[in-house]
């Protein structure tokens, strides 16, 4: 069964993340259940490790609300450019306002089954995942993938309620007041 074409990269981020000193942080927290680590420092550590060839640039940043944050989209960030641009801008967003980053990540690794149009999860992968998704609580929502799994749909509800709570929605769900 065909696996994330984002898996090939592991060895590489994994060395990224070593020489950068988190890998034994982050395994150790993982294992001892810690959580809310800031996902902003570590990436301060880890850009300098991921930068690449490839030079991105921001602008717009001060146009983000201090009160309601942004909202940005993307998919599965490759290494060379998108992953070293994403750690930047956390980094940039945190400076320039203050906010940490909120991801919407999904909760396994996804492996496609034998008809191909099905995803079920790694096994495995939910553990490991809802450990480092915990580790990194004030930053990641947690969003199930696999239609298979039998807290698919509360999952994706509970995710979609933490969305809406957080910047730039609590003002939607009467949270604050613009």
């Amino acid at each position: 069964m065909p696996l994330s074409p984002e898996l090939k990269r592991l060895p590489r981020i994994a060395a990224s993340f070593y020489r950068a000193g988190l890998m034994g942080e982050l395994v150790a927290g993982m294992v001892k259940g810690e959580e809310g680590r800031s996902m902003v420092e570590d990436a301060r550590r880890l850009r300098t490790e991921l930068e690449s060839d490839s030079m991105v640039s921001f602008s717009g940043l001060e146009n983000i609300p201090r009160e309601g944050g942004a909202v940005i989209v993307f998919n599965h960030p490759n290494m060379e450019i998108l992953l070293p641009a994403m750690l930047e801008l956390f980094v940039r967003i945190y400076d320039n306002n203050g906010q940490q980053v909120k991801l919407v990540m999904g909760s396994e690794i996804p492996m496609t089954t034998k008809n191909y149009n099905e995803k079920t999860a790694l096994p495995g992968s939910v553990l490991l995942l809802e450990r480092f998704h915990r580790l990194y609580s004030k930053n990641i929502i947690s969003v199930p993938t696999s239609e298979n799994r039998k807290d698919f749909l509360s999952g994706r509800t509970m995710a979609v309620r933490k969305i809406w709570e957080s910047p730039p929605y609590q003002w939607l769900s009467g949270k604050i007041r613009r």
